[in-house]
């Protein structure tokens, strides 16, 4: 994905609907191929079927929205640089590009997922759930772990934090 968004870059500092339409449909695969992660590492069958078995419906459409805010990001940078009379060169950009990159698939690719797999456990019926860490998980993300079920309308759902591993999950209930 990086690479992708550098060529983009790299073209010009206001990208075509083109460029941004082919950088949208890398990141939906990214975020379908997430989805095909999940759904091999579910454990149990029942979070196999209701919070990896969407379809991820409108992972282009939030792919596209990803996209359009990554490009509007650097367009304000670039502006930003040259109110200040700075000379831009290509590694700043490489540079930006890599951190804003970083940004995206740290943050809010997991944060479009996260969102994906709370609407199909709302659509599946599911009222609590819990956060779910992965080894290694820092000391905050252990203890919202640790804080047990909630309510779906009132959960937060991950990423927390850059490069957050932790997941949503239907909470069991007695």
């Amino acid at each position: 994905m990086v690479a992708a968004l550098r060529e983009i870059f790299a073209k010009a500092k206001h990208p075509s609907h083109e460029d941004k339409e082919s950088a949208a449909h890398i990141l939906a695969d990214i975020i379908e191929q997430a989805q095909a992660i999940g759904h091999a590492h579910a454990t149990d069958e029942i979070e196999r079927a209701i919070a990896w078995g969407g379809k991820f419906q409108d992972a282009l459409s939030s792919a596209w929205n990803i996209v359009n805010n990554f490009v509007n990001r650097i367009a304000q940078w670039f502006t930003g640089q040259e109110a200040a009379g700075e000379d831009v060169t290509e590694a700043d950009v490489v540079e930006k590009v890599d951190s804003l990159a970083e940004q995206v698939a740290g943050v809010e690719v997991a944060a479009a997922i996260e969102e994906e797999v709370l609407q199909g456990l709302t659509f599946a019926g599911v009222s609590m759930v819990r956060v779910v860490n992965q080894p290694g998980a820092c000391d905050d993300c252990v203890a919202r772990a640790e804080a047990g079920a909630q309510p779906i309308n009132d959960f937060e759902p991950p990423p927390y934090h850059s490069k957050c591993k932790c997941s949503s999950a239907p909470a069991d209930e007695d």
